[in-house]
Parts: structure tokens; sequence; C-alpha cells
């Protein structure tokens, strides 16, 4: 299913790991996001082709990000490239929590607040909004 949006993109990528990530019959997290992160030197190569994979996904998520701040999905000042990398490290996070034994729900909650996060057309990028001066009620 193509999604429409870049925001559909990060919503599914998301839930998908809030979904797939919770131990059951295997361990929790995934290994391309967390299994490699502290392997034994005689492994090293093994972990290098792990980081360069999760850098090709990154790069991918950028591009496609990219494409939707031209299409006008999100901020003319939103960064493609720290946006991707933003969604890299929640995943990442989401991973490392499963394999501590974080259930579903826990990573659907975090799945929920990345995308609260996630800038829209009308509300800048957040580190925009963070600058602006609250209002006096």
């Amino acid at each position: 299913m193509e999604e429409k949006t870049v925001r559909d993109v990060v919503k599914r990528l998301l839930r998908a790991a809030a979904h797939l990530f919770p131990a059951g019959a295997t361990p929790g997290g995934c290994v391309i996001s967390s299994g490699t992160l502290s392997c034994a030197p005689d492994n090293r190569s093994v972990a290098d082709v792990v980081a360069a994979t999760r850098g090709l996904m990154e790069t991918m998520l950028e591009k496609r990000i990219a494409a939707g701040k031209a299409k006008g999905e999100i901020p003319r000042d939103a960064v493609p490239a720290t946006l991707a990398r933003y969604i890299a490290i929640v995943i990442s996070g989401m991973s490392v929590q499963a394999r501590d034994g974080a259930d579903e729900a826990a990573l659907m909650a975090v799945a929920e607040v990345a995308l609260a996060a996630w800038p829209s057309r009308a509300s800048g990028s957040p580190a925009k909004r963070a600058r602006r001066k609250p209002r006096r009620t």
C-alpha cells in the first residue's frame, strides 16, 4: 500500500516497529537496530554491514521526507536529514526498550509521541515552535 504523505510513511514505520519489536517466541527488538551494537571484535565486519544497512534505511527515509517537503507536506524550514535521524533514533530506542521487555502498548505510546512531534505545514518545525514566545492569556 502506497502511503499518501510522508507523515503516513513515518506513522506506518513507527507503528510497525511497535507491533513487531516486542518479545514473543524470539527475543524482542530488531537485529538491525540493536543486535550488533556490542559485538566481539571478531564480528566487526558483521556490525559494519548492519550499521551500513541502518544508514541506508535512514538515507531512504530522508529522500522520502525531502520529496514530501517538495510537495509542501512539511514546513519549508524542516530539515529532512534531521527528521530522518530523529525517526531512526526513535525506532532504535524502541528496539532497545523491546529487548528490555517493553510491550506493544508501551512502544505504541512512544510511536504516538513521536508522531505528535512531527511538523505539520501549519505549525512549522519543532525547533521553530520551540523558539516562539508563549502567548499571554
